[in-house]
């Protein structure tokens, strides 16, 4: 007659052990959740098919592992994990929560000085040893592999725009700015630019390429941002490229004076030099952000390689060119800017190379771990509530996966 469930996992262990034990732990969390039967325990329900759990809660162990700021991080991860089983239980009338706990404290917590930096910290003992010794885990989860799950389409929609104030991709060519102009629109209409407050003033910035600018989503956000004067700054990178066209057969005249026609200011940057970069970049946002409308930057650039793994530059373009554009190369231009004026030695860049190749196979060798997504996933988040059109549409899918196995079909 148990009609509530609690069950313990541990996500962390999961999360440390990288992406292909955390996706064998969502499965189990999701098996575990249908094997207890969930469901409402009407009476006839509970006369012909038994009792049924109505109340389920998943908490994630070891919390004292974790400052408790990041206790509500690791809940939501918890709740993320179970999405799946949670939108079949709840259509059938079931209650399902998730928390952080821990069975026993065995940690203190503190805020540390780190490389400027004021860090919220645990303290504990060391298994091995006994000795007393701060951890800070980081910020859960700030991890790159959150972007590249997303990219690959593997993250069953959990990207949070606001979480990280970076919108997902666009695949339609130049749909960004629009969805920038708009959003732009609307924290004016909020009352959060021009007010003075730091901590308020919003700014929004639309990322492109040269070859987007003949698209009519470019223009009809540059016309909207324009008549509304709304706070976001337009970035176009020209890499003089759109595929296997230059820009003399897409424009006459350069991408930063098309602003004009729109009624707000445009400037051409060297993109090839990151302070200048940098430093008109935050002219132009901090402009945006006291109220003072839109604006342009063509940055201008090259692009070094192939458009993509299809096409092959040397049917349209001179190797010479390309190696007179070497020699401007950003990195080497600011790798040079910074030894000399004695910021950074020989040690420095020696350990950026090593960290960055270090973070590069990191991220190759959890991509291709990452477990692709069961095709029963398209059927969950479709509407926030559950929907018996959704729940017919999954039984017939999996009826037809189904079929394969009865034919022997692997």
């Amino acid at each position: 007659r148990i009609d509530r469930q609690v069950v313990l996992v541990d996500v962390l262990e999961g999360i440390n052990a990288g992406p292909a034990a955390f996706e064998d732990l969502r499965r189990a969390m999701a098996e575990i959740l249908q094997a207890f039967r969930p469901g409402r325990n009407a009476w006839l329900t509970a006369l012909f098919l038994g009792r049924r759990v109505e109340k389920i809660l998943f908490a994630a162990t070891k919390a004292d592992h974790l400052h408790h700021s990041q206790h509500a991080k690791l809940t939501a991860i918890t709740s993320a994990m179970l999405r799946e089983a949670v939108s079949r239980a709840d259509f059938a009338g079931a209650e399902t929560a998730a928390m952080s706990i821990a069975a026993l404290r065995a940690t203190t917590e503190e805020t540390v000085a780190h490389e400027g930096r004021s860090l919220d910290v645990v303290r504990g003992r060391l298994e091995d040893s006994g000795r007393s010794a701060a951890f800070y885990p980081g910020a859960l989860p700030e991890d790159p592999m959150r972007l590249i799950a997303m990219y690959r389409g593997v993250d069953r929609c959990a990207w949070d725009p606001k979480e990280f104030g970076f919108h997902t991709y666009t695949i339609v060519i130049g749909n960004q700015v629009l969805l920038g102009t708009g959003y732009a629109m609307g924290v004016q209409r909020d009352g959060d630019v021009g007010t003075g407050d730091p901590d308020r003033d919003t700014a929004v910035i639309a990322f492109m390429g040269d070859g987007a600018t003949a698209q009519g989503d470019v223009n009809e956000g540059f016309v909207f941002a324009g008549v509304n004067d709304s706070p976001i700054v337009f970035f176009c990178q020209n890499n003089q490229w759109a595929i296997s066209e230059p820009n003399e057969r897409q424009m006459r005249s350069p991408i930063y004076k098309r602003a004009d026609g729109f009624g707000f200011p445009g400037v051409r940057v060297d993109g090839n030099d990151v302070l200048a970069t940098y430093a008109v970049t935050k002219e132009m946002l901090d402009r945006a952000r006291s109220g003072q409308g839109p604006s342009l930057i063509e940055a201008y650039t090259y692009r070094m390689a192939a458009h993509t793994t299809s096409d092959d530059p040397t049917k349209y373009r001179f190797s010479a060119e390309v190696e007179m554009w070497k020699l401007r190369d950003p990195i080497a231009r600011f790798k040079t800017w910074l030894g000399h004026e004695g910021i950074a030695d020989h040690d420095f860049f020696v350990a950026v190379d090593a960290e960055a190749d270090e973070l590069a196979s990191n991220v190759r060798e959890a991509t291709v771990s990452m477990g692709d997504p069961e095709v029963a996933d398209i059927f969950d988040n479709v509407y926030v509530e559950p929907h018996r059109q959704v729940e017919d549409d999954r039984a017939v899918q999996a009826a037809y996966a189904t079929s394969f196995d009865d034919e022997g079909v692997a």
